[in-house]
Parts: C-alpha cells; structure tokens; sequence
C-alpha cells in the first residue's frame, strides 16, 4: 500500500492547544476543511465551536464528546452530533492534529475510517517527528 504524503496546516490556535490538520497537496484545502464545506451551517458552527473549545481548553473530558479509539494508540475521536474528527496528539507540545472529518451513520466508527486516520497518522509521523 502506498504511504500518502501529508502536509500540516494551522487550522485553530488557542491557549492550550495549537489544531492542526493534513492536506494531500498544497494547492488543496485541509481534509478537515474539506469536511467542514461540505456540512450545512448548523452542523458547521457545531464543529467549529467544539474545534475553539479544544484550542482553548483542551479535549473534552467527556466521553459523548470525545473518546478514544479502542485499538489504536493515539487517536481519538471529537463528536459534534453525527459529525466526527478524528485526531492525534503531536509529540511536538501543544499541538493536536486532525486527520479528516466524516458524517456518522450508524452506532460505531467505520473500519475505513479508522484504517484512513491511522495511515495519514504514520504519514504526518513520517513527516514530522
């Protein structure tokens, strides 16, 4: 399989945590970006308030909001209604990233989900650390 190459761009910056997320290529927009242009204003504001809140205050502790990923090591989930970000903590301090966004359907978290956060995840490690 082919490992992507992933750049990492400044989304959000706030007291405690610097967001970031990975683009594919440098003349496209973030595939959280990405993510976030496709979703109606309601859900939009939704995960962009949840994005501020974790700049400034760190992830939520509360599992409705934001879990881990039962498998993987260092990746987690924010929840906004049926809309989801996966990410990551940097090893560089105070820096998260996101990988992508998707729109959940049903009760768990799609396998190809997963399997796409986890391969850019070890791509932006390539990268970056």
């Amino acid at each position: 399989m082919r490992r992507e190459t992933v750049e990492a761009v400044l989304v959000d910056r706030g007291a405690v945590f610097d967001i970031h997320a990975l683009r594919l290529r440098p003349d496209q927009p973030s595939l959280y970006l990405q993510f976030l242009r496709g979703l109606q204003d309601a859900d939009r504001k939704r995960v962009l308030e949840a994005v501020n809140r974790v700049a400034e205050h760190g992830p939520p502790r509360n599992l409705t909001k934001c879990r881990d990923i039962e498998g993987e090591p260092n990746l987690f989930e924010l929840k906004e209604g049926q809309c989801r970000v996966l990410w990551f903590y940097s090893r560089r301090r105070g820096v998260i990233v996101f990988t992508h966004g998707f729109y959940k359907k049903g009760q768990r978290t799609p396998p190809r989900e997963i399997k796409r956060a986890v391969q850019l995840k070890e791509a932006y490690s390539d990268l970056y650390e």
